[in-house]
């Protein structure tokens, strides 16, 4: 049965070689992350294309994903969380966001295996595509004048814009995961990311690295830290531009009980610290850390699920202030899951989404 069905397993304390090789693990990924990130400048939403998440049942608590317990979606949010994948699983969501303008797809693959003796551990496999179609292109017809101006002989307004066909968008991640468990409670994960990006018809590669860690506390606590791009991502066009996607940390907590055996309730809450300068883009903007990082930003993410006979869960939260619900229905081996969340100026964004456990 998918591990998001225990309440309270028995968690024996970490073993001191344990919390060493965390330790370590995490003091390397540090000092990579100083290193890497000093001779880099920052560019301003270059990494935003996949910042939207994936599972409409995250999505539904706002994203505050972090330290949720584990399925097919945490190879985005901490692949650390892996380990607690007991089968193959499958996950699939699709978004429309914008009244339908730009849509948002994932497609994920998860299973655990056996790399040698003692720890669990798991491998996954990420596809995210964003794209936006039918774009119209066109161009002056002349060129010492605006796109619409009014003839001031004739009075009258002239279209100064002739047809030059339709392009798209087509935005690319692929992300290959790996978890392992450290102890009884600590668990360690990391992703390779692949990214390609189209867009009318102009081309770009790039290529990350992101790593996390999850412990588990007493009485039903877990603490996650997702710190992405650890090497500094780049993004090359073929015009000879490169984008620079900075390091950044994300970090949960959850808090998971059972209420009477026939409902389980989990809050959850996330922070996202970014070093690109977002300043009042975000829900709170620091000063400069670096010339090379810019000012850092804080945003918050917050929800909750309430699961009946695991049968149906509804969800709500927010995502850096705005509202999100959801909801599932598990039928046997598969969830279904719906997520919606609220835009003030622009249309609201439907996610649905599946997650299959396979018998293999």
């Amino acid at each position: 049965m998918h591990q998001d069905l225990r309440f309270f397993p028995r968690r024996n304390a970490p073993t001191r070689a344990g919390l060493r090789r965390a330790a370590i693990l995490w003091a390397l990924g540090g000092l990579g992350w100083a290193l890497a990130a000093s001779p880099a400048r920052a560019t301003k939403y270059a990494g935003e294309t996949f910042s939207a998440g994936v599972g409409a049942r995250a999505l539904g608590m706002g994203g505050a994903a972090t330290a949720l317990p584990g399925d097919v979606t945490s190879a985005y949010w901490n692949p650390a969380s892996l380990v607690d994948v007991s089968g193959t699983e499958l996950g699939f969501m699709h978004s429309e966001r914008f009244g339908g303008i730009v849509r948002y797809d994932y497609l994920g693959f998860a299973r655990p295996v056996e790399m040698g003796p003692g720890s669990k551990q798991s491998l996954a496999l990420t596809l995210i595509r964003q794209g936006i179609d039918n774009i119209p292109l066109g161009d002056l017809v002349d060129p010492d004048h605006p796109p619409f101006y009014v003839d001031p002989l004739s009075d009258t307004l002239v279209v100064n814009v002739v047809d030059d066909g339709l392009a798209s968008d087509s935005e690319y991640l692929l992300g290959l995961s790996y978890a392992a468990e450290l102890s009884s409670r600590w668990a360690v994960g990391a992703t390779l990311k692949l990214i390609y990006k189209n867009v009318v018809g102009y081309t770009a590669y790039g290529a990350g690295l992101d790593v996390a860690a999850r412990v588990q506390l007493p009485r039903g606590f877990d603490l996650g830290a997702n710190l992405r791009d650890l090497t500094v991502t780049p993004v090359v066009w073929e015009t000879g531009v490169t984008e620079t996607v900075v390091p950044s940390v994300r970090f949960g907590t959850a808090w998971t009980r059972s209420l009477r055996g026939f409902a389980r309730i989990r809050v959850a809450g996330d922070a996202n610290l970014l070093f690109e300068g977002r300043e009042t883009a975000s829900q709170f903007s620091f000063s400069t850390i670096s010339e090379s990082l810019g000012s850092a930003s804080l945003d918050f993410a917050a929800g909750a699920e309430l699961w009946l006979a695991e049968r149906v869960a509804l969800r709500g939260g927010q995502d850096e202030g705005r509202m999100t619900l959801g909801a599932s229905l598990r039928l046997g081996p598969v969830d279904v899951d719906y997520a919606f969340r609220h835009q003030a100026d622009l249309d609201d964004t439907h996610r649905v989404g599946l997650r299959v456990e396979l018998a293999l």
